[in-house]
């Protein structure tokens, strides 16, 4: 099946979507695809992942949030990104314990 021709501006959308699935490892939401493209206009942000929806290069499920996902897109590159998350997260977890450790210390003073 081919998939129609993107303007620039549905392009660059796709780009982004694709950019922050990547960094993040989960879609971006109406909002954040806004803030993405830097316009104001969620109901712009809207327009835009329906077409690249309509024209198959984006999957959504239906009235659910954060279910964007590229079509051709690797699971695996996502998956990552979900790990090297959850690996920060600990790290920082463990980070917030030891100060407030300290914290605690310079209380009794």
């Amino acid at each position: 099946m081919t998939k129609k021709p993107l303007t620039n501006r549905q392009a660059e959308t796709l780009e982004l979507i694709k950019g922050f699935i990547d960094h993040k490892g989960y879609a971006p939401s109406v909002s954040e695809v806004a803030d993405l493209l830097k316009i104001k206009s969620r109901s712009t942000a809207h327009s835009l992942v329906k077409q690249l929806v309509d024209k198959g290069y984006l999957v959504k499920s239906d009235n659910e949030v954060r279910t964007l996902r590229v079509v051709g897109q690797k699971t695996s590159d996502s998956l990552q990104s979900q790990e090297d998350l959850r690996e920060q997260n600990w790290r920082l977890l463990l980070e917030n314990v030891e100060l407030r450790k300290k914290l605690k210390q310079f209380e009794k003073y």
